[in-house]
């Protein structure tokens, strides 16, 4: 059974089909790591040092194959891929003739109930510091010598199923818990 893991370039004012990407895909591989910062004062006369709190920070990792039934679906994998990978690339905008940074390459990741935003059951923020991308050479490719579905006009080679990974670090939209 395939699952879907939703990735939607975070911004507000850019919300649109082009910045979202969604595969039909296996789950690999899945952690989700909390650790907490403190800074430790060892004072004299104590057994133990006076510790205080500094940030809490979570991590995810995910790994997921994507395979494909045929050709069509192999070379639309390829495709997602792509833009999966323009993600990372800042959003620029021409300012007096230079172009400027106008938005850094947040990401807003969904998979079901184990990356959501725990508030709003919607996609989780965070920043990926990148994307690896391995072809299952074990699974095989569907090769052309020329004119293949992605009109190269070279060699394309389509691998029938590809694992990607990735860790996100998340940033928290809310701060704090409730007390209880």
């Amino acid at each position: 059974r395939h699952t879907r893991l939703q990735g939607d370039w975070s911004s507000d004012v850019c919300s649109s089909d082009l910045n979202f990407v969604e595969f039909s895909a296996f789950l690999d591989g899945f952690s989700d790591a909390y650790n907490s910062d403190w800074t430790a004062e060892n004072v004299f006369g104590r057994m133990d040092p006076i510790a205080t709190f500094s940030q809490t920070r979570r991590a995810l990792s995910v790994a997921w194959i994507v395979p494909s039934s045929g050709v069509d679906q192999a070379a639309e994998n390829l495709s997602k891929i792509n833009k999966l990978f323009t993600f990372l690339y800042p959003l620029y905008e021409q300012r007096q003739g230079a172009s400027t940074i106008n938005m850094g390459p947040l990401l807003k990741v969904k998979f079901g109930n184990l990356i959501q935003n725990a508030a709003t059951n919607g996609p989780l923020l965070g920043y990926v510091n990148g994307f690896t991308m391995d072809p299952l050479l074990e699974e095989g490719m569907f090769t052309y010598s020329r004119g293949g579905p992605l009109r190269t006009g070279g060699v394309e080679y389509l691998p029938k199923a590809v694992r990607l990974n990735f860790e996100l670090t998340v940033l928290h939209e809310q701060i704090g818990r409730a007390h209880v």
